[in-house]
């Protein structure tokens, strides 16, 4: 009877596990689906609203550019990498399959996306249990900046799905003591790193973890160090080479770091990046600029490597001599990492919510998540914690670089990753521990407090920062509206960054060149030309802006003030001096043009359209020898100058007759 007992419980043991791997598999089935169909429902959204589907800016662009060149010039290069190489290295190959469909970009990374949520769930389970996994999964679905990033040509795709498999293959190679998934993971990690730098931390923290865990049997360790150990540095190494073969220039990965942790650790730093002062805060443009200041500076010209190197010393300089500053600027980067603002780089999430809605059904807050990963780092780091030293390691390293460096949702997003499992793994845990009054009360009030200290009040950065960055988002957006010729969306936007922030002269200047764009009443350009002017009355190109509005509507004595004005701001710049003689010429006072024109080329004398305009001046006052001095310039520097040919034959023809010879330049 006892025998047909155990016979029976152990059936039912059987039938009840049966069942809860059908649930559990039902589930996570359930939340992909769910997953896919969200992600699909905001790509449709996405591709309707936003003007970034179709068109690559800032990091963006410099990626797609980056790609081009590669196919076009072959794989090797010409330069030592400025950025990690991976991604657009991955877009070249896409490109070269699909051609340049920004499209098929974004879905090849909306399929990474499910992949992630895969790897989430797999990780989760194996480091915490199936309901961790599944709650991990489900959080990884209701973070929006997963999905959003998603749609960006950017790395964030691809890193996270490089970071997460890379995890995946090493939490079960040290729970497997599998030498082929180290190898795999190694691997992995490898090439995650050389697509994001942030991972490179992770490498020796694996093998501290793995030290102290077998700290009483290093043996049993070293397969898994050799494999992390040396398999990410091959990968490194063999950039590193091909840096050093085309540049002779030794760059493990790429030359941006000394500028990049510049950028964080500053004096006017806050915690997030800051536009360092000689920048124009361009993407396009930051590697010109950073060398042409470090070369300044230095007095000679500089490698990739010095030029990072220089960078690296201003900002030690700064934390060698503002100790407590630092101090404090590294607890505003830990406040920033745990806070539920999400903090744009190149895209930020308000702006993306208000082009496209449909984001805003993940609303699942960071700090809810990072209070909850914190309290599922204790299941992690007690005596018989599970083996998982790859999740740990991801979270610390990835945590570690952003408090060294930055913090901004685009580069918060390794941390992410592994944010939402050990999210997962703290969630279930409190779940486990709701038989215990007391022990669920403390998790929850651990939880609780740490959620407090992510809400806005705690945000290091104050509002104006906030709305001036914010601005700027909106600005950039106005840009990419206007180049898909949407001249009515691109108004709405500049609008909007001029609400949030008004004290931008950019903002207002790109309102004045829509408004003259989508064809409004001319007065009303005018006037609100005149407002920008008067608001801005130090700016050189708010006077040219309003001067030449004044000349297309035919009112030359209010254009010649305005560039009259623009002169006396700029007089070291020649082209008030252009626009004002050659105003001056078509109103038939070449006299006056001539005298303009020719304080403009003390200041510009290598300028073409100068000397020409100069040279046209010159033949109607009478002046044929000056006038042939100039022309013959021209035509010596410019042999392809048609106007300036034209007017040649005829002065070298005779005299000129009444009117414009050659064909004076209309101005801008």
């Amino acid at each position: 009877m006892s025998h047909e007992r155990k016979r029976a419980e152990s059936k039912c043991a059987t039938g009840a596990k049966a069942r809860r791997r059908a649930f559990n598999l039902a589930a996570f089935g359930a939340i992909l689906a769910l997953a896919l169909l969200f992600k699909v429902f905001y790509l449709w959204s996405y591709s309707h609203s936003s003007p970034y589907f179709a068109i690559a800016r800032l990091d963006s662009g410099v990626y797609v550019d980056w790609a081009r060149e590669i196919n076009r010039d072959g794989r090797l290069g010409t330069e030592v990498f400025y950025q990690a190489p991976l991604y657009p290295y991955f877009l070249s190959v896409v490109f070269s399959i699909f051609g340049e469909s920004f499209p098929a970009v974004t879905v090849i990374q909306l399929l990474m996306g499910a992949g992630i949520v895969c790897l989430v769930h797999l990780v989760g389970k194996r480091a915490y249990g199936e309901r961790a996994g599944l709650i991990s999964a489900a959080l990884c679905l209701a973070y929006a900046p997963f999905t959003m990033l998603e749609t960006k040509i950017l790395t964030t795709a691809t890193e996270m799905f490089l970071g997460l498999g890379s995890m995946y293959l090493l939490v079960r190679a040290e729970q497997e003591r599998s030498i082929g998934c180290w190898a795999a993971g190694g691997a992995v990690l490898g090439l995650a790193v050389i697509c994001r730098p942030n991972y490179l931390p992770v490498v020796p923290l694996v093998i501290l973890i793995l030290l102290a865990r077998h700290r009483h049997r290093p043996r049993e360790a070293i397969p898994a160090i050799f494999a992390v150990g040396l398999i990410p540095c091959l990968i490194v190494g063999v950039v590193a080479a091909r840096n050093y073969a085309v540049g002779r220039d030794f760059v493990p990965i790429s030359s941006s770091a000394g500028v990049t942790f510049a950028q964080g650790n500053n004096a006017m730093a806050r915690g997030a990046m800051v536009v360092l002062p000689g920048f124009s805060g361009s993407s396009p443009n930051q590697r010109r600029e950073e060398t042409l200041i470090a070369e300044k500076e230095m007095g000679r010209p500089l490698k990739p490597s010095e030029t990072s190197a220089f960078w690296f010393r201003r900002a030690f300089e700064f934390i060698r001599e503002h100790p407590g500053q630092y101090l404090r600027l590294l607890l505003d980067k830990v406040l920033l990492v745990f806070n539920n603002r999400e903090l744009g780089n190149n895209y930020l999430m308000s702006v993306e919510e208000a082009l496209t809605p449909a984001l805003k059904l993940a609303f699942i807050p960071f700090g809810f998540i990072m209070a909850w990963a914190v309290v599922g780092l204790v299941p992690l780091i007690r005596p018989g914690a599970p083996r998982a030293a790859a999740l740990l390691a991801t979270f610390l390293g990835t945590f570690a670089m952003l408090v060294l460096f930055y913090v901004s949702t685009r580069f918060r997003m390794p941390l992410a990753t592994a944010a939402v499992i050990m999210a997962g793994g703290g969630i279930a845990t409190f779940l486990d521990s709701l038989g215990n009054a007391r022990r669920a009360s403390l998790i929850l009030a651990a939880a609780a407090a740490l959620f407090i200290v992510s809400l806005p009040p705690f945000l290091p950065l104050n509002e104006t920062q906030l709305m001036r960055g914010d601005g700027e988002y909106w600005a950039n957006l106005a840009v990419a509206f206007e180049k898909q010729g949407q001249c009515e969306r691109a108004l709405r936007a500049s609008e909007k960054a001029i609400a949030i922030n008004p004290e931008s002269y950019r903002n207002h200047a790109k309102k004045t060149e829509l408004l003259d764009a989508s064809h409004a009443d001319k007065n009303d350009v005018i006037a609100w030309a005149l407002q920008v002017a008067e608001k801005f009355p130090g700016e050189c190109s708010a006077h040219l802006a309003l001067a030449d509005l004044y000349r297309a509507a035919g009112k030359n004595g209010e254009a010649i003030r305005s560039y009259r004005k623009a002169v006396a701001l700029r007089p070291r710049e020649p082209e008030p001096y252009l626009r004002l003689g050659a105003l001056l010429g078509n109103g038939g006072d070449h006299r006056a043009a001539r005298a303009v024109l020719a304080e403009g080329l003390k200041v510009g004398p290598a300028d073409i359209r100068l000397q020409y305009d100069y040279a046209v001046s010159c033949a109607m006052t009478g002046d044929r020898e000056e006038a042939l001095k100039w022309l013959r310039e021209v035509a010596s520097r410019e042999p392809g100058y048609a106007r300036s040919r034209e007017l040649l034959r005829q002065l070298d023809a005779g005299p000129p007759e009444s009117g414009t010879p050659g064909g004076r330049r209309p101005g801008p």
